[in-house]
């Protein structure tokens, strides 16, 4: 039994001593994150919030098969 606790102790010990994680950042600032320009996000995001109508169609034209 003393094995049982001994082996459990050990296992569980890194978890007990590991350095406390920093915060996660809260809020968006719109801004890129260093991997692409500013300005590839913002177009992104421009083609994103288009609105789309019934006259742009339903869906992916099929073509005739032969």
């Amino acid at each position: 039994m003393k094995f049982v606790i001994g082996i459990s102790l050990l296992v569980a010990s890194p978890f007990f001593f590991a350095p406390q994680l920093p915060e996660a950042r809260s809020g968006f600032d719109n801004k890129s994150n260093g991997l692409v320009d500013d300005a590839t996000p913002t177009a992104d995001q421009a083609k994103f919030e288009e609105t789309e109508a019934l006259s742009n169609g339903i869906g992916p034209l099929c073509m005739p098969t032969r």
